[in-house]
């Protein structure tokens, strides 16, 4: 999976975009990612979903773990671009009305 950050001007502010499996390999990854950019002090993460190409249990689960550390971090995190395979597992799994969506 790749993983493209690009930070505002202000510093607070970071788009994330994926591509690629999000799966038992690239979770760990992403994790560590988020977790280091909320670190940083980041504000608000917006995460572009739309070259996921493959979703498993573990990105589910990275997933889930990113809205928890943003929220216990008092940051905003929103995702966007969810299709194909993503958006059939997110939906099956009940877990889109959590994760929202943001329009693009």
């Amino acid at each position: 999976m790749t993983i493209e950050t690009q930070t505002a001007l202000d510093g607070t502010s970071v788009a994330i975009r994926l591509s690629g499996d999000l799966d038992l390999y690239a979770a760990p990854r992403l994790r560590t990612t988020v977790v280091e950019i909320l670190v940083e002090g980041a504000e608000r993460i917006d995460i572009d979903m739309a070259g996921i190409s493959y979703l498993d249990s573990s990105g589910v689960g990275a997933i889930v773990s990113l809205i928890m550390a943003a929220r216990r971090r008092g940051a905003a995190i929103s995702f966007k671009g969810i299709a194909g395979h993503a958006r059939i597992v997110l939906e099956r799994t009940h877990l889109m009305p959590l994760i929202g969506e943001a329009v693009a």
